[in-house]
């Protein structure tokens, strides 16, 4: 599979998970994530960067269960790691 292949289905996992587990805030992660998805299928290096900024900016929902919050941290680190390959960082 392809950097970008990889970048869009992680994008698309995490958007899944979300969705699956609505909080107070997911919905914000999932119109960005959303929004990037469509910025890489043109640019995934903007993309990339775009995700990385908005990684670092916005706070992670805030989920009950621990096994949630465990999910969603392996999800996003998975997607930063995409990210940092794509921009080689």
């Amino acid at each position: 599979m392809s950097v970008n292949g990889e970048y869009q289905r992680i994008l698309s996992n995490l958007v899944a998970f979300l969705e699956r587990t609505p909080v107070p805030g997911s919905e914000d992660w999932i119109r960005e994530l959303e929004a990037t998805a469509r910025v890489g299928r043109d640019n995934v290096s903007q993309a990339a960067d775009r995700t990385l900024a908005f990684l670092q900016e916005q706070p992670a929902p805030s989920f009950a269960s621990p096994l949630e919050i465990e999910e969603f941290a392996r999800l996003q680190e998975h997607l930063t790691s995409i990210c940092s390959v794509v921009l080689g960082r």
